[in-house]
């Protein structure tokens, strides 16, 4: 029997301004052929995504393509745009280098497919390569570099890919090679020294294009910024193209749902959807063609096209079967084609299944009440498709997953990590020497380590938990509590104005409640030519579920579900997505309930609710002000080191403001009372060296004055908290100095004059670590997001 261990939340209905209303219904009915009667639960749904201004409803229905001529990233691609130039009128060989993850795919297919038309791709003048998979290292490769030097290559296009690599980009440029990066990596040190770096990170955020350049995952979609640079160089050169065929691959690649669609990605993305919902004789159809057979809605993030695409690339070794595939002009070749794309998906449910049947085994080993993350290792897994294995096995449990599989060489181990706090897992990756390599892409980490330093990983995992530093609750959020009787084409029509769905604009979650289900039947869906297996995704509860608003039943699907998950004779809370599927041959729409998560209805199922008492305001990049002086609220001045403090802080603005923090209470939210003041900063300047030397010098002139320090001065030099600095004082004997630490100052003393050098060098290297440790933690405090920090604290508030 199912037992859901997931936290269910709530954010009632808020006070939403009538004009609000009113401005949903105009922009909404100004663009629609068929006029909408009801907006309710349209204009309730952009109020919870945060789309609350007039502006903000612009920009999410009429999002419009602007462009800054002055910006950095602009001149960045003018500088590639005429290198590109330079390379065609000299008729020089010109690479497109990719690697196998789905951005950097269709990002070369963009790049080949516009540049083939002023480079010759039959004459060896324009290519792609991509990174072999069992090669343990992301992105470029010395050899490689060489061979292509060697073949007379002059312009190396990376596609997603290689802005770290330093020292190949150096060895192609001592060989002649240029390089332009078309990327989304943070970089962990400096630009590289390339001809162009195409990479909209260093952007403001008032910039239209902002939003490439990062959301919850730190994601960006490289293929837009192939986009743009595709449609300068045309129109520098005063030709035409059509940009159809690159639109449609925009869609394909934005629809996974893991980016945040805002200005310019907004605005591409309905461009090219646009486009798909006409008939074209290009590859995108044919993954639409795919899901329409297997029943699936083309654009649904969890079987959509993307699902297929991201499947195609997992099976197929040979990228250019793939790009050929998804580029298809010919029709004569689309029944192949659709075998082919069939086949891969099949075949990966295949593994799929065995995989995930091994990680239910073990799952059932362990209490997850007790557990914070998951880990897996896998003995020869394929490694091609541990990313998706690690997204389903999230979506079942809603904890973070990392799974490993041994690579070629048995002590050599790929792995994944999906659904930790990407922004702080790449700082501690970047700085440690027992990874291999690592890769933040737009779904998590990618990365390879040797056997014996799994260990330090699990610790350092286990170590962030225990300090309170990384927190992620199982939790689903709920849009709407409704009854059956509202499952409608009213509400329908609504839902389906929001899509399409990404980071910022979730899927919309309904929760009905004292539900009976009735007509279980467990069904498995027609398999590649005619094989009957048992894939996990494609094994269905099919249900129909009742209660008491209507005569009517609705259809429901639960994947992956069994008969014995539920009973008969009891009554349900559940939620889930409303989806549709599509008759065979047809285009008649069949509604129905994707099942999230569901429980017995019950007196001891509660869900908390939201508290709407207190506003976060974030000043943390921000210069001091007079404005704050004047705001009702408790400010956090100083970085945090741990969750606990900013609750703490939290708790004292309730208490401040007199509002109360009932988890159960289903009232009608009152106006904020008081505010929680983010306004501190982040010492990220302070240079190791230099504080190691004044930290000496405080100590020299203390024990020739005979005085103490002052506490609260120390820890403002060092800008660091009482605990490190209690772990610095007990390294000071290394050096010959004793201490005694008292509430408002510390006394130290000399123990001995002289001390061995090494001595000296193990104190400032401890020193340092310490330091170095409390600043990497800040930094994740004075960059964590204000949805993160109300999401913790609305869940502490329940626990």
């Amino acid at each position: 029997m199912y037992k859901s261990s997931i936290l269910w939340c709530f954010n009632p209905d808020e006070n939403i301004p009538d004009d609000f209303f009113i401005q949903v219904n105009n922009i909404v009915n100004n663009r629609q052929q068929n006029q909408l009667k009801d907006i309710k639960y349209l204009a309730l749904l952009l109020w919870k995504r945060n789309v609350r201004t007039k502006q903000d409803l612009e920009h999410f229905f009429n999002p419009q393509y602007i462009h800054d001529n002055n910006s950095i990233f602009e001149q960045e691609i003018d500088v590639a745009v005429a290198r590109l130039i330079k390379g065609s009128e000299k008729q020089e060989k010109i690479i497109i280098w990719g690697d196998y993850s789905c951005d950097s795919i269709i990002t070369t297919t963009i790049l080949f497919t516009g540049l083939k038309n002023i480079f010759r791709a039959e004459d060896n003048q324009l290519s792609y390569y991509f990174s072999p998979r069992n090669y343990p290292k992301f992105g470029l490769n010395s050899s490689e570099i060489k061979n292509l030097a060697d073949k007379g290559y002059k312009l190396i296009i990376c596609a997603g890919m290689g802005s770290n690599n330093y020292q190949e980009i150096n060895y192609a440029n001592s060989l002649g090679l240029d390089i332009i990066i078309v990327d989304n990596t943070f970089l962990s040190v400096d630009k590289p020294p390339v001809c162009a770096w195409l990479n909209p990170h260093f952007l403001p955020k008032h910039h239209p294009d902002y939003s490439l350049s990062g959301g919850a995952f730190g994601v960006v979609t490289p293929s837009v910024i192939a986009f743009f640079l595709i449609k300068k160089l045309f129109s520098r050169l005063s030709e035409n193209i059509n940009l159809n065929n690159l639109l449609l691959l925009i869609a394909l690649d934005l629809l996974q749902g893991k980016y945040d669609l805002w200005g310019n990605n907004r605005y591409l993305l309905l461009k090219g959807i646009n486009l798909l919902k006409k008939e074209h004789n290009f590859g995108t159809q044919l993954l639409i063609e795919v899901c329409k057979r297997n029943g699936y809605h083309p654009l649904n993030t969890y079987q959509g096209i993307s699902e297929k695409f991201n499947t195609l690339i997992g099976m197929y070794s040979n990228p250019e079967n793939i790009i050929n595939i998804i580029t298809n002009e010919d029709k004569n070749k689309n029944s192949a084609y659709i075998n082919k794309i069939e086949k891969a998906y099949f075949s990966y449910q295949d593994l799929n299944y065995t995989y995930l049947q091994y990680i239910h085994k073990q799952v059932n080993l362990l209490d997850l009440s007790n557990h914070k993350y998951l880990i897996f290792k896998g003995n020869k897994w394929n490694v091609n498709i541990i990313n998706l294995v690690a997204k389903n096995t999230y979506n079942l449990y809603k904890l973070p997953v990392i799974i490993l599989s041994n690579y070629d060489q048995d002590n050599i181990f790929y792995g994944f990590i999906y659904g930790f706090f990407s922004e702080y897992w790449e700082q501690v990756f970047s700085q440690k020497d027992w990874i291999i390599d690592y890769k933040l892409s737009s779904d998590g980490f990618s990365f390879f380590i040797l056997e014996e330093n799994i260990t330090i990983l699990t610790e350092l995992i286990s170590q962030k938990i225990n300090n309170n530093i990384y927190h992620n609750s199982q939790t689903i959020n709920i849009d709407l509590v409704l009854t059956i009787f509202d499952l409608n084409n009213i509400l329908f029509q609504q839902i389906g104005i929001i899509e399409p769905y990404s980071i910022n604009n979730p899927p919309v979650n309904i929760m009905l409640k004292n539900c009976n289900v009735n007509n279980l039947f467990e069904k498995k869906y027609d398999k590649f030519k005619g094989k009957n297996q048992n894939y996990t995704r494609d094994l269905t509860l099919e249900f129909w579920i009742e209660d008491d608003s209507c005569d009517i039943p609705f259809k429901a699907i639960w994947w992956g579900a069994k008969k014995d998950n539920l009973e008969k004779d009891k009554t349900y809370d559940i939620i889930g997505t409303i989806e549709y599927q599509y008759h065979f041959k047809s285009t008649e729409k069949i509604y129905y309930l994707r099942v999230i998560d569901l429980k017995p209805s019950n007196s001891s199922n509660r869900f908390y609710v939201k508290n709407n008492y207190i506003s976060i305001l974030d000043y943390r990049r921000a210069k001091k002000t007079d404005e704050l002086a004047n705001i009702n609220g408790k400010i956090i001045d100083k970085c945090p080191l741990k969750w606990s403090e900013i609750n703490r802080s939290y708790q004292d603005a309730i208490a401040e403001g007199g509002a109360t923090s009932n988890a159960e209470s289903t009232a009608s939210p009152k106006p904020y009372k008081s505010s929680l003041i983010l306004a501190y900063n982040h010492p990220s300047e302070k240079e190791l060296e230099e504080l190691w030397h004044q930290f000496l010098t405080i100590i020299k002139l203390s024990l020739q004055g005979k005085k103490s320090v002052n506490k609260e001065s120390l820890l403002e030099t060092l800008c660091i908290s009482d605990l490190s600095l209690n772990k610095i004082c007990h390294i000071l004997p290394l050096i010959g100095v004793s201490f005694r630490i008292q509430p408002e100052e510390i006394i130290f003393s000399k123990i001995w004059e002289t001390f061995p050098p090494e001595n000296y060098l193990e104190a400032k290297q401890n020193f340092q670590d310490i330091i170095s440790q409390e600043y990497l933690q800040k930094e994740y405090f004075y960059k964590v997001k204000v949805e993160k920090i109300k999401e913790y604290l609305d869940f502490q508030k329940h626990i």
